[in-house]
């Protein structure tokens, strides 16, 4: 018999502004996009509570960089971005350059919001 050695699930807070928050809430923002290297530990199956309040569970994970999001439309919508605009000035307000490497997790909101 084959027993799986596997990672427990973890819960943890994710501050966001508002805007993030409402958009994921109303499933317009199905990406969260992180810092790689805090976030590399982050596995399918985690999840998040959006500023101690609402579950988020992961339910993709994929590296990207930032020139990525902006080469691809439906990525950066999923991302919550307006436009490739409304993407760079986030990036640039956020300290994130062309060469970050980012870690996108696709969610699904639990408490039914």
């Amino acid at each position: 018999m084959k027993i799986e050695n596997r990672k427990k699930s973890v819960t943890r807070l994710l501050f966001i502004k508002r805007r993030w928050r409402d958009a994921i809430l109303s499933g317009e923002k199905t990406i969260e996009l992180r810092d790689a290297k805090r976030y590399s530990s982050t596995s399918i199956g985690d999840e998040f509570l959006l500023n101690g309040r609402e579950r988020i569970r992961v339910i993709g994970i994929k590296k990207v960089y930032p020139v990525e999001i902006l080469a691809n439309r439906e990525l950066m919508r999923a991302s919550g971005f307006r436009d490739a605009e409304d993407a760079s000035r986030t990036f640039a307000d956020c300290g994130i350059d062309e060469n970050s490497v980012l870690v996108a997790f696709w969610v699904a909101v639990l408490n039914g919001k």
